[in-house]
């Protein structure tokens, strides 16, 4: 089990708020994790069940993209579960297309796994540490945000040389 556990037994109608915490490793989220995830989060009992609308925030210890420099990323995400109640002959079903199926007699909502999906959908595709980053040299290989290089670099791909020729012959 994980810490994001949310006891529904007795659960009185209406929203219901908690805050919640655990380690990155509770989720199996690797060690570029680096912060308690913390979540803040609404569970409502509704008609056949529950929703859960929460935000979780934690950060991770990346590797740029461009420079591959080391930075911290600080990382939130916002999201919305629903949680149906089994009807019967119903139980066999893992998940609903909108909602996760649950046993009528369960007595919590352990939603540690879609945190941890969540967490891991908010990293962004194209690490950068930060957008104006210039990357590396592409012939000596030095960060070019930390210094210069005097390397000729090829400003025109050489493919593409024939065209500037005819359009330097206007």
């Amino acid at each position: 089990m994980t810490p994001f556990i949310i006891n529904i037994s007795n659960l009185s109608p209406g929203t219901h708020s908690y805050a919640l915490e655990g380690s990155p490793a509770e989720i199996n989220l690797d060690e570029q994790f680096t912060r308690l995830i913390r979540v803040n989060a609404d569970l409502d009992r509704i008609t056949r069940g529950f929703a859960l609308r929460g935000t979780a925030l934690t950060a991770a210890h990346l590797s740029c993209d461009r420079c591959l420099g080391e930075f911290d990323l600080d990382l939130q995400t916002t999201f919305t579960l629903l949680y149906s109640v089994a009807t019967t002959g119903a139980e066999e079903e893992e998940k609903d297309d909108l909602a996760t199926v649950i046993a009528p007699e369960a007595n919590i909502i352990d939603f540690g796994e879609d945190v941890r999906q969540e967490i891991l959908l908010a990293v962004p595709r194209k690490l950068l540490c930060k957008e104006e980053c210039r990357g590396l040299c592409p012939v000596c290989g030095r960060n070019l945000n930390n210094e210069q290089c005097s390397c000729k670099r090829e400003t025109v791909d050489p493919r593409w040389a024939p065209l500037a020729r005819l359009s330097a012959q206007k």
